[in-house]
This record gives C-alpha cells, structure tokens and sequence, in this order.
C-alpha cells in the first residue's frame, strides 16, 4: 500500500538517481519497492475505509464474507474461456491468492538512497485520498 503522492515522488527521486551505483552486479539495476512503513492485514483496512465511509455518508455497511473456493472454481472457469476465446480474463484465479498469502514489503532500498515516505502509515493515506474524493464529489 502507498499513497500516489509518495508512489510518483519515489518515482522522480529515483529517475534523477544514478541507478548504475546502486546495482547488485554489473548486469541488473536494482528493484525498489514503493510502499509505506505499515504493516495491516486487507480486511483491517477494507474495515477502516468502511467506517470512513460510514461516518462520511451515515450509510449502513454490511461486512459478509465469500466463500474462497466458488470464486477460484468461477475465476479457473474464466480463465479457460479466456484461453478458448483468445480473450483476457475478468477475474483471475490467482487473484485470491493475493489477497489471502501473508506478505510483507520492505522499502529498505528506496529509503536507503535517501527518499522519505510522506505518507508512513496507510490508514491516513486512506484517510486522505477518501477526503479527496468526497471534496471532489466522486463519493
């Protein structure tokens, strides 16, 4: 998670580096993970947008879960039409496992050539891009 002040200003801190220092062997040019300094679980955050939501809109939120296997089994069916058809997917199987494995990124790398994260911790960059689109009537 990174807010798009922080992802386009890693972006141009990175573009006016020389990534040439900065390589592991003389072939690759470093990766650098653009992320915040947070670490939350999807349904955490999917809650705290929710009850920005609610508290914004005074709108009821029903919190369900769904079932993981029938959408694998509807993902695994749509990517075979895809294949048949010579189209892309609407939903991808491997999406849910995304959303389920437990990972964690590092933005060691990035602050290491001297980037500072504007936005730390993701629940106020939530915060923030909510009340950009209730300021611009989106929501």
């Amino acid at each position: 998670m990174v807010h798009v002040d922080d992802a386009v200003g890693a972006a141009i801190h990175l573009a006016r580096l020389d990534l040439g220092r900065l390589r592991d062997n003389k072939y690759e040019i470093p990766v650098f993970n653009i992320v915040d300094n947070s670490r939350y679980m999807y349904e955490e955050l999917f809650d705290y947008t929710a009850t920005i939501l609610k508290n914004s809109h005074r709108s009821k939120i029903l919190k369900f879960h769904v079932p993981l296997l029938p959408l694998r089994i509807i993902g695994r069916w749509q990517e075979f039409l895809a294949r048949k058809y010579g189209t892309s997917p609407k939903f991808a199987a491997d999406l849910i496992d995304f959303f389920e494995a437990p990972m964690t990124m590092c933005n060691y790398r990035l602050v290491s050539t001297g980037y500072e994260i504007k936005w730390p911790d993701t629940k106020d960059a939530i915060e923030d891009v909510v009340d950009w689109y209730l300021r611009e009537q989106w929501i």
